[in-house]
């Protein structure tokens, strides 16, 4: 770039691993630090236009001792919520999660799938995150201590993706409506009821819910969401 090369690429890209996240975390959160710092170096340049795109980020499930890193198919499959919820914060032009497929031999496994193509967590995961946030954008961002959140705007209703990085599980209250879904990581699904069990925000009309280490997407149900033998049940619970 300070040959003036720039002129020469249309876009940047990076790699993104949380092992190295202290590097970035002084810029702001995990990818996001990354990020800004990349931009903030093509801005020196007058390179401000650039898209940049993250073409790695990943998160093994299997490792050395030596890394020292907590590595679990738990841990990989929380952070293809993370990482993808925070680039898209991060109006990254798009994001590659490394890799499809365990390599065999390599002690490092980043794959979604194991090398013999059975799926992991991780993959599960994946899908989730594409079926309920896929084709939505810009999100807002709030944290509060270890609770992290980020709020996408669905059109008729906003979607929550949110999670805490360390400690006990957090009330989360003050979500408008008579009754939300919460979604976990892997696409399992309940209902919360406003004033029924598990709404922790004794208010009517708003719920609060329990948020742990693991993520979760709380969106707020539509009469069109449910089969209909379960449109009773809304209506009771809307009096």
């Amino acid at each position: 770039m300070a040959a003036g090369g720039g002129s020469d690429f249309d876009i940047m890209n990076f790699h993104y691993y949380r092992a190295f996240a202290g590097r970035w975390e002084p810029y702001g959160r995990d990818v996001i630090g990354k990020t800004k710092w990349v931009r903030d170096r093509l801005a020196e340049r007058g390179l401000g236009n650039k898209p940049v795109m993250v073409t790695e980020i990943g998160d093994p499930s299997e490792g050395p001792a030596s890394d020292n890193q907590d590595y679990s198919d738990a841990r990989s499959s929380r952070y293809v919520v993370q990482g993808l919820t925070r680039g898209l914060y991060a109006k990254l032009h798009s994001i590659t999660w490394y890799q499809m497929v365990d390599v065999a031999g390599d002690p490092r496994k980043y794959g979604l799938l194991r090398s013999d193509y059975t799926p992991k967590p991780a993959y599960y995961a994946y899908q989730t995150h594409v079926r309920e946030i896929g084709g939505l954008t810009n999100p807002t961002q709030t944290i509060s201590g270890q609770l992290e959140r980020y709020t996408f705007n669905a059109g008729d209703r906003q979607k929550i993706v949110a999670w805490i990085n360390a400690g006990s599980p957090l009330p989360l209250t003050g979500i408008a409506g008579r009754g939300v879904w919460l979604v976990d990581k892997l696409g399992g699904r309940q209902i919360i009821w406003d004033g029924q069990a598990g709404d922790l925000d004794r208010r009517a009309s708003y719920i609060g819910v329990q948020i742990g280490i693991e993520p979760v997407y709380i969106y707020p149900v539509r009469p069109k969401d449910l089969p209909r033998a379960l449109l009773p049940v809304i209506r009771h619970a809307a009096r």
